[in-house]
């Protein structure tokens, strides 16, 4: 009976400790196709916050990512519903839909945006950069004005701006908006350097 205290103590031990251990971190889980890890997470997340409208927005766009999109499309409408007056749910839900290429649903949502915040810079700027990073420059092109138009003198957003424009290949584009950088700021020297970088970058992000 004696000898039987070692091995059992060490049983209890070892179960006692993967009691204690995460859920989903065994390394084999990270081995099975993208789409399966991407689903599990999402569930797993969206099950322990199931009611902000920010979180859920992503989880649809994990859901898309995934190819589930009827999936989704439950998440962003709940989205929707619980965060109808934040423009930054309607944000993220514009960026899930330009990561599928789906430029009408993202148009639908960035109208939103401009509805719930027509004066906050940063969402329409960060949509202007979206757009144009999804291959729609026009919309992104319109966005970004809207918020060039609130601040002038912001030039670190004009010169993120230029940088989608040289990803985007449109080396017009890129160029009037690091003039507008250039110009519309009091800033010292280190406009010309950052400038600089965008075009030895390729407008890759910093």
């Amino acid at each position: 009976m004696n000898e039987l205290k070692p091995a059992l103590l060490a049983v209890i031990g070892a179960t006692a400790l993967l009691a204690r251990s995460e859920p989903g971190l065994d390394p084999g889980f990270f081995l099975h196709e993208p789409g399966t890890i991407m689903l599990d997470c999402a569930d797993k997340a969206r099950a322990a916050a199931p009611n902000n409208s920010r979180m859920l927005a992503e989880y649809g766009r994990i859901y898309l990512a995934a190819g589930a999109k009827d999936r989704a499309l439950d998440a962003f409408q709940r989205a929707a519903r619980i965060g109808r007056r934040d423009a930054a749910t309607f944000a993220l839900i514009a960026k899930a839909w330009l990561g599928h290429g789906a430029k009408a649903e993202a148009v639908a949502a960035a109208s939103q945006v401009t509805e719930l915040a027509p004066k906050n810079k940063t969402l329409l700027a960060d949509l202007g950069v979206q757009f144009t990073d999804a291959g729609f420059a026009k919309e992104g092109a319109a966005f970004m004005e809207r918020a060039y138009q609130l601040e002038p003198s912001d030039w670190e957003m004009a010169v993120d701006f230029g940088r989608a424009c040289l990803r985007a290949r449109q080396p017009e584009q890129a160029a009037t908006w690091f003039r507008h950088a250039l110009t519309g700021s009091n800033a010292d020297n280190r406009i010309y350097r950052v400038v600089g970088l965008a075009y030895a970058d390729r407008g890759a992000r910093p």
